[in-house]
């Protein structure tokens, strides 16, 4: 029986909350969260916030493999110039966040049955010294084949 999105969610955001030791608050499912006023999103950081993008799909006669693609967005918030990228006392800069993923996540198999997962890109979104944000997000694929 083949995964469903919602399954590989929860198996991602139970191996993200690893990343409390590091110092990460908001480790959860993305609600439009960057669709807010900034004051009320930073409040939450730093945080994880992981968004199922696409599916696609090679079949076979008997089987399926599903490659599945996520979006990993990766904030961090500090008012002291440069600390929500490099970090500082009380918050480890999104450098570390996204160090702490390549080390964690990357060719990690989240169950039996879906494929390691595979850190297929990241880039930056916003940073600002002046408003104190770093935001990163890094895109994931975590694939899985199964009978038809």
């Amino acid at each position: 029986m083949p995964y469903s999105v919602l399954d590989v969610e929860q198996l991602l955001l139970a191996k993200l909350q690893e990343a409390e030791g590091i110092g990460v608050r908001t480790i959860r499912e993305y609600q439009g969260e960057l669709e807010q006023d900034l004051n009320s999103i930073v409040a939450q950081w730093p945080a994880l916030f992981p968004a199922y993008v696409e599916s696609s799909f090679d079949e076979t006669q008997r089987r399926t493999f599903e490659n599945q693609t996520w979006d990993l967005f990766v904030g961090d918030l500090s008012y002291k110039p440069r600390e929500s990228r490099r970090g500082g006392a009380n918050n480890p800069g999104t450098y570390a966040m996204l160090s702490w993923l390549h080390a964690n996540l990357r060719k990690v198999v989240l169950a039996s049955g879906l494929m390691p997962v595979r850190i297929t890109g990241q880039e930056a979104l916003a940073y600002s010294d002046m408003h104190g944000i770093s935001l990163y997000v890094v895109r994931l694929a975590i694939g899985q084949h199964y009978n038809d």
